[in-house]
């Protein structure tokens, strides 16, 4: 079935990653490089661009074989091939007649500057539907989370001050979604943002009627912490670098540049006291790396020491130093340099000459007899909802939400840089927030969808993630073969 493919990285948590509206660069021609050639688009001489460029430059990959004279372009769900000299491109196995045929000039290939827009907005490709009456369950536009801000900043609730560990659709009640999913039936409750709101150390939770523009609610919530942020990242290195006493227990180590150490925040858990720590402060304890040139410092840990990092005060208030324990030293870095190259491996390709077998409109994916709804939200992630499977003409309740859950991971060791390490994934750090686009080829095959997404940041800006997530069919045949004797040529065995 249809798999959505979400790389984790190395701690802290990033997560590859979501809004589902595709946006396509069409018509993408830079100035440089146009020339009139006897090519004619209509009676006229087309203006034509490099081929491999041009393509390339839209996020295509361009393949050719020399042996058959054909080049195979490939992006998302659209695969074409075309000869030089044609007038006539295959699209997803269909023919479709080219405004200007491909020429070559000087050893290089050109196609008229309309090419994209004519293979890539051909009615060829079906993969994606437009949505005629949007879900409920559809996230945030950018417009949307700009006017959830400004319509706080008009009711005299915003401060200057605030940051946003969340603004994101409030989906209506449950009952209506489902009646919305099974018979098209529109909602009765309006358009709603739900967000979160830091304020130094204090948490507010509210929502806001998109439609009437109004704040619905607003409520402080009192005894809890709010989720790390990404500014909270920068407030830890600039402590530690401007630390007087956590440069001397560096120096203790023979550590002198302290732009050379990188540190990682992470929460402090609670322990009745026991640390000296007070229950109700925004703290971070900061573990921290050396930066030896090799690009990973996670190789080169600095052990047995600890800052605690006051966020509100910004500043390192307290250090925890059990004694100096070497710092290894031999470059290790992530890519393998350091190694014997070897040679990579034969390219494997994956086609569907006639298109996808799944089809998007909006945020909702159709695949056989299945549907669902996908959504991208800042801290649980990837949110597949309203799954259902047409049995016979009736579509049957599979699953109404799903996501990943907080998962905990308790590392257990007594050590003094260790013993608090507890992480909570999407609890603290957000697994939608800390997002990175996908690499086709390398993160999800290359003949995958590719999906952006959009999310508030922590100043509440609409932030948009390219390529967040990765839609593609993957083989998944029999385990196992039965034959009968005797029967082994015939049909069907």
């Amino acid at each position: 079935m249809p798999a959505i493919f979400r790389p984790l990285s190395f701690r802290p948590p990033k997560l590859c990653a979501i809004s589902l509206a595709l946006v396509l660069g069409l018509g993408f021609v830079g100035a440089a490089g146009l020339w009139s050639a006897p090519a004619h688009a209509h009676g006229a001489a087309a203006h034509m661009v490099p081929l491999r460029k041009t393509l390339e430059d839209f996020g295509a990959t361009v393949r050719w074989d020399a042996f058959s004279g054909v080049y195979t372009i490939t992006r998302n769900s659209t695969l074409v091939r075309v000869k030089p000299g044609s007038q006539t491109a295959l699209v997803n196995g269909q023919p479709l007649k080219l405004d200007a045929p491909v020429v070559t000039r000087g050893g290089k290939d050109y196609v008229s500057e309309q090419f994209i827009n004519r293979v890539f907005q051909s009615s060829l490709d079906k993969t994606f539907v437009v949505e005629r009456t949007p879900s409920p369950l559809n996230p945030l536009t950018a417009d949307e989370i700009k006017a959830t801000v400004e319509i706080l900043k008009a009711a005299g609730r915003y401060q200057p001050g605030f940051r946003f560990t969340e603004i994101s659709v409030k989906t209506p009640p449950k009952d209506q979604v489902w009646t919305f999913t099974l018979t098209g039936q529109p909602v009765k409750t309006p358009r709603q943002a739900e967000f979160v709101i830091l304020d130094g150390q204090h948490v507010i939770e509210g929502t806001v009627d998109l439609a009437a523009r109004s704040v619905t609610r607003w409520k402080p919530i009192e005894g809890v912490h709010g989720m790390v942020l990404v500014d909270d990242f920068a407030t830890v290195q600039a402590a530690i670098e401007s630390s007087p006493e956590f440069a001397q227990v560096l120096a203790k180590r023979g550590i002198h540049d302290v732009k050379k150490v990188v540190g990682t925040p992470l929460t402090v858990g609670y322990f009745d006291g026991k640390d000296g720590l007070r229950e109700d402060g925004r703290l971070l304890k900061v573990v921290s790396y050396l930066d030896v040139g090799d690009g990973n410092h996670w190789a080169h840990p600095i052990e047995n020491l600890v800052a605690v990092v006051d966020l509100q005060k910004k500043q390192v208030i307290k250090i925890e130093d059990q004694g100096v324990v070497p710092v290894p030293l031999k470059p290790t870095p992530y890519n393998g340099s350091d190694r014997t190259v070897t040679p990579p491996p034969k390219p494997l390709e994956i086609t569907e000459p006639e298109g996808k077998n799944y089809t998007i409109t909006g945020n909702t994916l159709h695949w056989r007899n299945w549907d669902f709804h996908l959504r991208l939200d800042s801290r649980v992630g990837l949110v597949l909802s309203t799954v259902t499977y047409n049995d016979k003409g009736t579509k049957r309740k599979i699953m109404y939400e799903g996501s990943l859950g907080g998962m905990i991971v308790p590392y257990g060791d007594p050590d003094t840089g260790w013993y608090f390490k507890a992480y909570l994934d999407s609890g603290e750090y957000g697994m939608g927030t800390l997002t990175s686009p996908i690499q086709p080829g390398k993160d999800a095959p290359e003949n995958a969808v590719l999906l952006d997404a959009t999310l508030a940041d922590y100043t509440g800006a609409p932030a948009r993630i390219p390529h967040a997530i990765a839609v593609f069919e993957r083989y998944a045949g029999p385990e196992f073969k039965h034959q009968e004797m005797g029967k082994l040529n015939r049909p069907g065995f």
